[in-house]
This record gives structure tokens, sequence and C-alpha cells, in this order.
């Protein structure tokens, strides 16, 4: 400190510091859920999406056994979710990732490509929330696939950062 307080900082000189550094921003707390698997939901409704290898769960906020993830009161957290999607071979048409908090839809992505059909969608949600310590968030999805099985592939994915304690 007293070399602060007697000349300017020159950003390549070293300090020694003895005592506590405070106000140091530590890790964050995060998660990161996957689905390694392949499932097929019922064409054209809404179905809870499950991922069953958790990455890593630093705060352990994320219940992996029914894929909820219930952040701490105060918390406020990014979520986002990648859902890959397929209805081999070119009959996708729609396809929708919603976030829910306790059942009820709160945010959903859209992509559709009605004119011509497709063969994979990959999309992508991302929504700030706050935590209460007993609300829970979910990923759903809907596929429009009329002339095939609509699939959710492996390496989808949902993920958080909390952003403020």
């Amino acid at each position: 400190i007293d070399k602060i307080q007697s000349e300017s900082i020159n950003l390549a000189d070293n300090f020694a510091f003895t005592g506590t550094v405070t106000g140091a921003a530590g890790t964050q707390n995060h998660f990161r859920a996957l689905k390694t698997g392949t499932t097929n939901p019922s064409n054209n409704v809404y179905t809870k999406v499950t991922f069953n290898t958790e990455e890593y769960d630093t705060s352990g906020t994320y219940d992996h056994s029914n894929n909820k993830f219930v952040p701490a009161n105060g918390s406020v957290w990014l979520l986002t979710a990648q859902l890959n999607i397929s209805g081999e071979p070119h009959g996708l048409q729609a396809a929708r990732c919603r976030l829910t908090k306790n059942g009820s839809n709160i945010h959903t992505v859209y992509l559709d490509t009605y004119d011509v059909d497709s063969n994979i969608m990959s999309p992508i949600l991302s929504h700030i929330i706050t935590g209460n310590g007993s609300d829970y968030y979910e990923i759903y999805v809907q596929i429009y696939c009329p002339s095939t099985t609509p699939e959710v592939q492996g390496n989808s994915y949902f993920q958080g950062v909390q952003i403020l304690t």
C-alpha cells in the first residue's frame, strides 16, 4: 500500500501482500447436464427432456434424478439449453425448446421450416432467472415431424451459471 500511495502504479510492478484480500470474485457456481442417447417423443406434443449425464454441478442445485434445476433463494442464474432435433429423412418441420418454472412455460424458442422439410434443427434457449430455493426449472421439447419419427439426439444440454448471489 505504501508503494501505491507514494508513486504511480506501473502495471509491470510486483506487489507482496500480507493479510487478506477482499472483494475478489471467487469461482461462480455452475452446472451442465447432458443427453447422451436418443429419445423419440410423441409427434407435436410437449415432452420433458431427460438429461442422463451430469457433467458438473458445483452448487448441487441440479436434481439429476428428476431433471430439475432448483436454485438457491436470491441467486440469479443465466440458463441455456440446446436441443439437437432430427426428423430423418427430411421430414422435420418445426421444433420448440421450452423452459418451464414449476411446470408453467416462461420462455419458448421456435424454429420452423414449414415450406421446406428439414432433417435437423438445434433450437438454443437462453434466459435469466432468480431463484427462491423451492422453484424448479425444466426443459421441454415439441417436435412437428408428420412424415417420420421425431428424435431428440444426444449431445443436447441444459446448463446454467450463477451471475449474482
